[in-house]
């Protein structure tokens, strides 16, 4: 749809900011069989991230 424009990494994915909303995590009585899509060249969402919550 946008073409090479879509295709670029712009430079505000890498400046620094605060989230904001708090990071939430896995809560009782959720559910067990949950897919994670994780990566491991991909900052926003990391390997490390994955290995922690299983």
């Amino acid at each position: 749809m946008f073409g090479a424009a879509g295709a670029e990494i712009w430079p505000c994915a890498f400046w620094a900011s605060e989230p904001t909303e708090p990071a939430c995590g896995p809560m009782a009585g959720d559910p067990s069989n949950v897919l994670m899509a994780q990566n491991l060249r991909d900052r926003e969402t990391p390997l490390s991230g994955a290995r922690q919550v299983r």
